[in-house]
């Protein structure tokens, strides 16, 4: 073999390993700042994460201190808000026994318009509604002062 077809050879090698070698630095550095990236996402979700958990548990406290002391607020629309919160912050305290009185006050209750529905109604229609909720509340007005009280007293609010 030609020594200048040698050199050449080992040319053209010693570029392909240098463009190799480029090109996998290149993309380690890619996929290096790909997974910082992701890395801050992460940190970034769970301490938002951890906000919103704790704006649920406080408004969870707020609602069941509010049942239990504020005339401002019925039991309905208690339940309705505590439902709802509660599907954001745990679903599963539905299944247990103590809770389970929010979901039946919010099954019954959950077709009475709200809001600007509410308002749009004709005086009669509201105080049908209102007749329907006070039966409610009546038949479940000691289960969901008990449930209140527990979820004040839940170890939700002690682990932040």
């Amino acid at each position: 073999m030609n020594e200048s077809l040698v050199y050449t050879l080992i040319l053209i090698g010693v570029i392909a390993i240098a463009l190799l070698a480029w090109f996998i630095t290149k993309q380690l550095r890619e996929q290096r700042e790909i997974t910082r990236q992701l890395a801050e996402q992460e940190e970034k979700l769970a301490v938002q994460a951890a906000a919103n958990r704790r704006y649920l548990t406080e408004s969870i406290r707020i609602i069941s201190n509010a049942i239990l002391h504020d005339d401002k607020i019925t039991l309905t629309e208690g339940c309705m808000r505590l439902k709802v919160m509660i599907d954001n912050y745990d679903a599963s305290l539905h299944q247990d026994p103590d809770y389970q009185v929010i979901e039946e006050v919010y099954g019954k209750t959950s077709h009475i318009p709200i809001l600007q529905d509410w308002k749009a109604l004709d005086k009669q229609s509201q105080r049908k509604f209102q007749m329907e909720m006070l039966k409610v509340e009546a038949e479940c007005q000691e289960r969901i002062h008990a449930a209140a009280q527990r979820l004040i007293d839940h170890e939700m609010h002690r682990v932040h």
